[in-house]
């Protein structure tokens, strides 16, 4: 490889790693948000949760439970789809930590073979692997993170169950009231867990988000400082043979390669 290519390379490969960084940031912040938001919508349900308590004394000490446990029930349904609704949303989480990964895969290993050519391994391009190790970390612990959540919420739409499929006449009024209560009892405890998750993976986001952006920061000045590297010399420098000048024109009409990201 020449030296003109290395330099070409060289500039190619910090161009890939600085896409990679503004996807990985972009994608991070965009997972932050989703995850705020399932706990948000999970805080408002937990309202829904809390009337069940009240259900269970209505089929116990009513005058007719039968009215009650289908109140209950239609409770039942109406968390079921709401449990449903956060655990998709919490898949879109997923996807943007597992897209902000790969885009950290990426920039690593762009970064790493940037630093395989001669007189590319600098302080900025150890700097910046540093953080790309910090980022790479980050991610797979909110990826445990949401996995975690995610069964969570799985166990809590199994905890509806016993009331959401029950019978709708009631031949024992203590067990079905103590049924309904330990639904309602059941799901506050594993959408509290759930959460709980959340705000620690929230704030695992949102405190690799500095990270984040001086990564960004430091591949783009990289990727512009190769890019000036692959200027070429000034006319009035320039000490070559006629045979050197035409492979210079020829390597300055060639199509320039564009980074592109595949994540």
């Amino acid at each position: 490889m020449t030296t003109s290519q290395e330099r070409d390379q060289a500039a190619y490969l910090a161009e890939l790693t600085a896409n990679a960084m503004a996807a990985a940031r972009s994608r991070l912040s965009q997972a932050a948000a989703a995850a705020e938001a399932v706990d948000k919508a999970l805080h408002k349900g937990e309202a829904d949760i809390a009337e069940l308590p009240g259900r269970a004394n209505q089929v116990r000490y009513g005058e007719e439970p039968q009215p009650h446990l289908r109140n209950a029930q239609g409770i039942a349904d109406k968390l079921d789809d709401w449990l449903r609704r956060r655990a998709s949303e919490l898949d879109e989480a997923r996807d943007h930590v597992d897209v902000g990964a790969r885009a950290i895969m990426t920039g690593r290993q762009s970064l790493g073979e940037l630093e395989e050519l001669p007189g590319q391994r600098t302080e900025a391009t150890e700097q910046l692997r540093h953080r790309l190790d910090g980022l790479d970390r980050a991610v797979r612990t909110a990826g445990e993170g949401i996995d975690r959540t995610t069964q969570l919420l799985r166990q809590a739409r199994t905890s509806v169950e016993p009331l959401l499929y029950a019978a709708g006449s009631v031949n024992d009024r203590d067990r079905t009231a103590a049924m309904i209560t330990d639904v309602g009892s059941d799901l506050d405890s594993k959408v509290g867990k759930a959460r709980g998750e959340l705000r620690t993976l929230s704030e695992d986001l949102d405190g690799a988000q500095p990270n984040a952006n001086v990564a960004a920061w430091q591949s783009e000045e990289l990727a512009t400082a190769l890019r000036a590297g692959m200027n070429p010399t000034p006319r009035s420098a320039q000490r070559t043979s006629d045979a050197s000048s035409e492979q210079d024109r020829h390597r300055a009409d060639a199509p320039a390669r564009t980074p592109h990201l595949d994540l």
